[in-house]
């Protein structure tokens, strides 16, 4: 919705998620909204596919779960319209938290937060790898 507002109501917003479900959810929220400009497709990031040329790609916490995140941002922006912008936002997991007051209940719950993360092949360093990439 965010992205709608910066372009307008003559712009528009795809907005991707590999789960149905949550494109459902996402579709009825932007409805119930009142947002006419957003559509949403549920397909596998890295496969994603369209004929349009778009202003700008955009992700949150995207990059992370992907295979070789260069290699699909170096396809996707072929997609992208001459002087196009690409943002993303990805956390970094490689530093604890730091919580006042230091409650040790929280630190033991980032830590198998962060070992799912990493148990499930996520980079957990990528928001310090994002200018690298």
């Amino acid at each position: 919705m965010l992205a709608a507002d910066l372009v307008g109501p003559t712009g528009s917003v795809l907005g991707l998620d590999r789960d149905p479900d949550s494109v459902g959810w996402a579709t009825r929220r932007v409805t119930e909204a009142g947002y006419a400009n957003i559509r949403f497709q549920a397909c596998e990031f890295n496969e994603f596919t369209d004929a349009r040329q778009f202003d700008a790609l955009v992700g949150r916490f995207i990059l992370m779960y992907l295979p070789d995140p260069a290699a699909i941002l170096l396809r996707l922006s072929a997609q992208l319209k001459r002087g196009g912008a690409i943002a993303f936002f990805e956390p970094d997991y490689t530093l604890p938290s730091v919580a006042f007051p230091d409650v040790s209940l929280f630190h033991q719950c980032e830590g198998w937060f962060v070992a799912a993360l990493q148990a499930s092949g996520a980079r957990v360093d990528m928001g310090m790898r994002l200018h690298q990439t």
